[in-house]
């Protein structure tokens, strides 16, 4: 009988723990939207093609050496 004096009010306080969380994220939002993302799954990302990715690499590339000072520059 002495773990049971034990064991209810540490239920109690984790019930309340969760009730707590729970109404903090109804009251944050977190629940507003559920159906976009469900929907966002079903809709699939266009694909990159070798052109775009090609395309992607080389601004990427210029971007780095436009930004690298040169061996005898000083910042």
């Amino acid at each position: 009988m002495n773990i049971i004096e034990l064991l209810l009010p540490m239920s109690i306080m984790l019930g309340t723990g969760f009730v707590i969380a729970f109404v903090f994220a109804v009251r944050s939002g977190q629940f507003d939207d559920v159906e976009t993302p469900a929907q966002r799954a079903l809709f699939e990302a266009p694909r990159a093609t070798k052109e775009s990715v090609a395309k992607n690499e080389n601004e990427v590339d210029q971007n780095n050496n436009a930004t690298k000072p040169s061996l005898g520059e000083t910042t």
